[in-house]
């Protein structure tokens, strides 16, 4: 049992032992088994390793290339955004249709005056940014179709309404799979305002009545405009590269040369007068301003020159100051006249006085005729000075000028030496003037007398006519006395004689002046012509040349009412036994007038202070019939005296008297309710009816 139990034990042992062999086989075979798997595995694991290596280094290159495009892309976004907020130009990105924006640029901000908040996620209806929505419509059809475009000039609205220029230059972009418009717009509203500017300026040159001229620093003409050529006669091409002196005249002054260079040379401006010459040679006078133009440096590049024609102007400016002259010396004149009108009326009215008081055999009566005589002489040349300063009133009629210019032709023609031809010319058919027919008669024989005497010791030819003539605005702006357009009766005296200078044309209508040997002449003829026309509202052209003789047109306003016949003056002395208030500042003429009054028949009470006779007047108005008053005096004038005397007494009758009725018309006359007004020196006859009229006793 023992043995076999050790039998079953070692059959145990040995299946254990076979058991063990098979394991430890199958462990070794295991093993091995594992140990190739291992090594299979190591080179697995290594392979791996190797291509994760290989990954990690991929992904290492691709995350370093990764940030550095996203670093590329951050600056390229950053210099996209900096180039897009700064960009000159006004920038949007909008939908293609609705026109919504998603960005704008700081430009547009400025240029608009909107802000982003304003701006961003609204619609183009919503701001209305583009003047014509109806354009920017057109344009997105033109986008969509060729897929960009290009300097297209459009309008927008300012958020204060101000217009803007814009170029347009548009293209279709995408984003996120949605088509966006990105637009850029520059402002071109200055360019365009230049631009108009510049045209205006070029059309203004060009169109302008002044000569424009651009030279270059060596005054070679370089640009003339068509002003130039209209005035000068040059044309463009005659003009163009020529020094600019060549459209002086050699007339002009050193001196005003001399300072024209050195202004420009230290580039400064000129302005001044200068004579050119044209290109048929004659003169003509222009109001020139010559301007240095620099450039960046500071050089002069070139000269400006602005050239306007004068020569009518300044010829004007000479009639005007020979006006203003011949209104001063009359304004004189009218002065001189008052005072000696004065003591004209003493001499001639106590040498009256003295004669009447005389037996008719008295040998003394002739000497004070001849004093008497001498005062006459004396009023008619006061008479003249007034009539040269056109302060006398004169009595106007309708006038047929051929009548008086007949009678004075025929007078002068036994004076006038056989040697001198007279040619009449009178055209039946001129009209009628409103004239003094004493002055038209005087006007006539005084332009005749001079034009036969220029020609004495000589033969000649002395042409008067007498046509009408209606001036046109350009015709009457050559008369010094600024006439208006019209009908006028032309009276043309010429002759043959030796003719006159410019100098001595300009200065004939002078008092005074004259171009005659001592003692042949006084100087007033002109002057006295000048103003008889001027007092009819005439005027008178003088032309005359040394060598060619003399020509005077003298032109007298038509008027359309048959002339009236002359009446008779009846200068009478009339006598009356009425109160007379006499006021005169002068004591010699108010003892005068008292006397003559007096021997008229007269009570005078006389007064040479106009307040004392005014306070005479207002304690006792019914004293007086009649009040005689100087016009000048001191304290009260004659015209407030009367104003005084007629608030008193209403019906008092008033005569004026005066040295020359400088002030003193009709119409001032009626206004005052005064009844009469007399121009010294008044002599018994003129005073005598005077007195009447203003009483009522006789008609006018």
């Amino acid at each position: 049992e023992l043995e076999k139990r050790v039998d079953e034990r070692t059959a145990d042992l040995a299946t254990t032992n076979q058991r063990l062999q098979d394991e430890i086989s199958e462990r070794k075979r295991v093993e091995s088994e594992l140990m190739k798997h291992r090594a299979q595995l190591r080179e697995m694991v290594a392979e791996r390793t190797n291509e994760l290596n290989n990954t990690i280094k991929r992904l290492k290159r691709e995350i370093k290339e990764r940030l550095q495009v996203e670093q590329s892309l951050r600056s390229s976004e950053r210099r996209f955004n900096v180039a897009f907020r700064a960009n000159p130009a006004m920038v949007t990105i909008s939908t293609v249709q609705e026109v919504r924006y998603l960005e704008i640029n700081d430009s547009f901000c400025r240029t608009t005056g909107y802000t982003r908040e304003e701006v961003i996620g609204q619609t183009e209806n919503d701001i209305g940014y583009w003047v014509r929505p109806s354009m920017r419509e057109q344009m997105v059809r033109a986008l969509l179709k060729k897929g960009a475009l290009h300097d297209i000039e459009a309008l927008f609205r300012a958020k204060d309404g101000k217009m803007i220029v814009g170029s347009v230059s548009a293209d279709l972009i995408e984003l996120d799979g949605q088509s966006y418009v990105i637009s850029i717009i520059i402002d071109v509203t200055k360019r365009k305002q230049a631009e108009t500017d510049r045209n205006l300026m070029t059309k203004a040159i060009e169109q302008a009545a002044e000569s424009i001229l651009i030279t270059d620093p060596k005054g070679i003409i370089q640009y003339a405009n068509p002003a130039t050529q209209a005035v000068s006669g040059y044309t463009r091409s005659e003009i163009l590269g020529e020094n600019i002196s060549f459209l002086r005249s050699p007339q002009n002054e050193k001196r005003i040369m001399e300072a024209m260079q050195k202004n420009l040379v230290q580039g400064k401006a000129w302005k001044g007068h200068l004579i050119n010459k044209k290109k048929d040679d004659s003169r003509y006078e222009v109001e020139t301003t010559i301007s240095p133009v620099k450039g960046q440096s500071g050089r002069i590049t070139s000269f400006v020159a602005v050239e306007r024609d004068v020569t009518s102007m300044a010829r004007l400016e000479k009639q005007l100051r020979q006006a203003q002259k011949m209104e001063a010396i009359g304004t004189l004149a009218g002065g001189i006249a008052h005072d000696f009108n004065n003591i004209l009326m003493a001499m001639m009215g106590y040498a009256q006085l003295v004669k009447d008081q005389l037996p008719d055999s008295s040998p003394l009566i002739r000497d004070l005729k001849e004093v008497v005589t001498a005062g006459e002489r004396a009023r008619d040349l006061i008479n003249q000075i007034l009539t040269f300063s056109r302060q006398v009133e004169q009595e106007y009629r309708p006038l047929d000028v051929r009548l008086v210019f007949k009678e004075a032709v025929k007078l002068l023609r036994a004076s006038i030496p056989a040697t001198v031809d007279i040619k009449i010319d009178a055209d039946k058919t001129v009209g009628h003037v409103l004239a003094d027919t004493t002055q038209m008669h005087q006007v006539i024989m005084n332009l005749c007398t001079n034009a036969y005497q220029a020609m004495q010791g000589q033969h000649g030819t002395l042409t008067v006519s007498v046509k009408e003539e209606e001036l046109t605005n350009g015709e009457t702006e050559v008369i010094p006395t600024n006439i208006e357009p019209g009908k006028y009766v032309k009276l043309t005296v010429a002759d043959t004689g030796k003719g006159m200078t410019a100098d001595v044309v300009e200065r004939i209508f002078d008092p005074y002046f004259t171009t005659k040997e001592l003692g042949e002449g006084t100087g007033m003829g002109l002057a006295i012509v000048h103003g008889i026309v001027t007092s009819h509202g005439g005027g008178i052209t003088v032309q005359s040349e040394p060598g060619k003789g003399t020509v005077v047109n003298v032109y007298l306003p038509v008027c359309v009412t048959p002339a009236d016949s002359e009446v008779a003056k009846d200068t009478g002395i009339v006598m009356g036994s009425e109160r007379i208030l006499f006021v005169d500042d002068e004591l010699q003429i108010a003892n005068l007038g008292k006397r003559i009054l007096e021997s008229l028949g007269y009570t005078v009470s006389l007064y040479t202070d106009s307040e004392e006779a005014l306070k005479a007047f207002r304690e006792n108005s019914t004293n007086y019939d009649l009040v005689i008053t100087d016009l000048t005096m001191p304290k009260l004038t004659g015209e407030e005296l009367t104003k005084e005397l007629l608030t008193i007494r209403k019906d008092i009758p008033v005569i004026l008297c005066t040295g020359f009725g400088e002030t003193l018309t009709l119409d001032r006359v009626r206004q005052l309710g005064v009844r009469d007004f007399l121009v010294k020196p008044v002599v018994p006859g003129v005073m005598s009816k005077a007195v009447r009229k203003a009483l009522g006793k006789i008609s006018e």
